[in-house]
């Protein structure tokens, strides 16, 4: 027996050097991988910077020499500025600038700025002095003409061009009278709003972001602009281990650093580099969550090492402990070992369940956490309607902001906030609304909406605002209850399929939008049974199966549907204290019976339970235990058989299987092992038995 348990503690040891060393290695792999997307990333975006100021240069000195070698005339210069605008897209400006009676000896100052974003042409010298040195908005012109050489100014809030923006200035200059004489200046204006949205095209995932800093930490570029130009890295984060990586990445070119971040409030890694022309720093922040990929995978090798581990730690105790020479005092050691076992092994798996966010397992649904995943959904949906030869979808931005929240049932949710919605002028909005809950319980009136403002944008856009009260039914999945992760997905469509209108996430008016912030959502919100893991927006397809009476170039039965997504984890503690804690008592009182269960009452019995008493006893518990069971099924009524449901099943079958036993231990002397030491295998295998059963239930439903 020894050489078995010797041979088995081998084996058990390889099979755990194996799940360490595979854990290890999926870990390193895990890690290497989020590496390298991260250093993809701010190496993707240092390429296109550094490419976009080498064009900007090439650009300037280029059209330095044309302005310098040629007296353009007003209109000649504007065309010249408007087609170069035009051929190269990160541009939002062009200004030539000349020096007093440079341009015409008849003009102190002579300017002309070309907008590209409103299409119009500004003369500067009408908006403020652009020679004045005392400006900060005139440092494209007065650093240029007082060194003589191009200029990259700081982010600054332009006054004509009325948005944040750097320039690029390069003097030129003309021979007169033998003498090299600077004339004016060439700027490129470039908008910082435009740099945001074009660094954050690389992100790769679905909760990172990307942002600009220059080379004493000031934002120039970030998701939230108010941090643009009022804030520095080192004031966002009070935190000195995180100051301290921050000033080391200002030093050096390149690397990484994980931390907490202040934008999503979870754990990330913060990859940077800097560009070549300017020396601003790329920082492309990924939640490490989300580059690592689903949990899954990961939770499964937790729990083989755990399985192995606490098999060979069986092995060894029985081993050294001698415990394969049993007696009635090594039996219940072995016995209180095994259970504690796979108590902690339940209990390991229970840890991973309340600790770990599987709302990226989702499937069937399109999530958008940014402007450039709608922008690729829409096309992919506009191209798939070109296809079918009809015309593209009118695009309206809608978003959402929950005040109150609450479950009333298990498949029931009230809420109530403010929707809102920006419409073309040229639309006429039917009666006022639009929008509707597709998911509106058809028990009585469960939606109320009431138009409290509409509003001009621009001269294009109306800007709808609505606040509603309405209850919803929404689908939860209680196969894991009480260790449950829920998706409320509020469905919001227009009401008119045939208008091909498609609404879509506006996520301008959302001041973050990374899920762990959630976006949407009353801060003071609180929901007593669960707690609030994030939000998020996506899209759903529906199929219809109908057309409902119009031709069917008209309707689309696979109907895209705007989702507004929030993430809940159900509380433990009041479950468990409801339903867990009564089951283990109930489990105590079967056991107390078997342990004082005696063949003849009286013969050193002092508790006085015979095998009539533990019939009686159990069938009892079985009544109280059904009733326990009842109450889940009235309080959670699921198709399924939840997890903490099977556990009362388990008490069926081991009041079942001991009613049995206790019946042929009194009925015969046949059954040796039954009779050994009054019945002591039944009592030193229950605690294992009961537990293990449990395990198995609890690796079926989450491995």
């Amino acid at each position: 027996m020894r050489k078995l348990f010797i041979i088995l503690s081998l084996i058990s040891s390889a099979i755990l050097a194996f799940t360490l060393y595979d854990y290890q290695q999926y870990a390193a792999y895990r890690l290497d991988k989020a590496i390298v997307i991260g250093e993809q990333t701010v190496s993707e975006v240092k390429h296109h910077l550094d490419s976009i100021f080498t064009d900007a240069k090439l650009l300037a000195d280029s059209l330095a020499q044309q302005v310098a070698k040629d007296n353009f005339k007003h209109q000649e210069l504007s065309s010249l500025l408007w087609q170069q605008a035009q051929l190269h897209p990160y541009l939002m400006g062009i200004t030539v600038a000349y020096e007093p009676y440079a341009a015409d000896s008849s003009q102190a100052r002579y300017s002309l700025f070309y907008n590209k974003k409103i299409d119009k042409f500004f003369k500067i010298e009408e908006q403020y002095d652009y020679r004045d040195t005392s400006l900060v908005t005139a440092r494209w012109y007065t650093e240029v003409v007082k060194n003589k050489q191009p200029y990259l100014t700081e982010p600054y809030f332009a006054r004509v061009a009325r948005e944040l923006v750097t320039d690029y200035s390069v003097p030129f200059f003309r021979v007169i009278n033998g003498q090299k004489k600077l004339i004016g200046v060439v700027t490129l204006t470039l908008s910082l709003d435009q740099f945001t949205e074009l660094v954050n095209s690389f992100v790769k995932g679905h909760s990172g972001y990307v942002y600009l800093i220059d080379q004493q930490g000031d934002y120039i570029t970030h998701p939230n602009r108010s941090n643009i130009l009022k804030h520095n890295v080192f004031e966002v984060i009070h935190d000195p281990a995180y100051t301290s990586k921050m000033r080391k990445a200002l030093q050096t070119q390149r690397g990484h650093f994980r931390y907490i971040s202040n934008y999503t409030g979870v754990p990330s890694i913060l990859f940077y580099e800097t560009t070549r022309y300017t020396n601003w720093k790329i920082a492309a922040v990924y939640s490490y969550i989300d580059l690592v990929g689903s949990p899954k995978q990961l939770e499964r090798k937790i729990v083989n090492i755990s399985m192995t581990g606490s098999l060979l730690f069986l092995f060894l105790l029985i081993l050294f402990g001698r415990l394969y020479r049993p007696n009635p005092a090594r039996l219940w050691r072995l016995s209180m070992i095994i259970t504690l076992l796979f108590l902690l092994n339940i209990a390991l798996f229970w840890l991973l369940q309340l600790d770990l966010d599987y709302s990226e397992q989702l499937e069937n649904r399109t999530r958008v956490y940014s402007e450039n995943a709608l922008n690729s959904y829409t096309s992919k949906r506009d191209y798939e309607q070109s296809q079918l030869g009809k015309r593209r979808f009118l695009k309206i931005p809608t978003g959402i902001f929950i005040d109150e929240l609450f479950v009333t049932d298990s498949y029931n949710m009230s809420l109530s906030g403010k929707i809102w919605q920006k419409w073309p002028v040229t639309h006429d909005l039917k009666d006022n609304t639009g929008f509707q809950f597709p998911q509106a319980s058809p028990v009585g009136r469960s939606v109320h909406v009431e138009l409290i403002s509409k509003d001009k944008l621009d001269s294009a856009t109306w800007l709808y605002t609505w606040k509603f009260n309405t209850t919803l039914r929404i689908f939860f999945d209680y196969n894991h209850y009480p260790l449950d992760q829920h998706y409320i997905d509020i469905k919001i469509v227009y009401p008119d399929i045939t208008d091909n209108i498609l609404l879509v996430p506006d996520f301008d008016s959302y001041k973050v939008l990374n899920p762990s912030s959630k976006p949407g959502l009353n801060d003071n919100i609180f929901l007593p049974r669960f707690r609030i893991i994030g939000s998020y927006f996506s899209f759903s397809s529906s199929d219809l199966k109908s057309y409902f009476g119009q031709n069917l170039e008209k309707v689309n039965p696979e109907y895209s549907t705007l989702e507004y997504n929030i993430v809940i984890k159900r509380r433990f503690v009041t479950p468990f204290i409801s339903f867990v804690i009564p089951f283990i008592i109930g489990a105590a009182i079967i056991f107390f019976l078997l342990y004082s269960l005696n063949k003849h009452k009286g013969d050193n019995d002092i508790s006085g339970v015979t095998v009539m008493g533990v019939v009686q006893g159990m069938a009892a518990l079985f009544f109280s235990m059904l009733l326990a069971h009842i109450t889940i099924r009235n309080k959670i009524p699921t198709p399924h058989i939840t997890y903490l449901e099977a556990f009362y099943f388990v008490i069926y079958v081991m009041i079942i299987l001991l009613i049995l036993v206790v019946v042929m231990y009194a009925r015969s002397e046949r059954y040796k092992l039954l009779n050994y030491q009054n019945n002591l295998l039944a009592k030193v295998i229950y605690w294992p038995l009961l537990f293990g059963l449990l395990y198995l239930i609890t690796l079926i439903k989450f491995y």
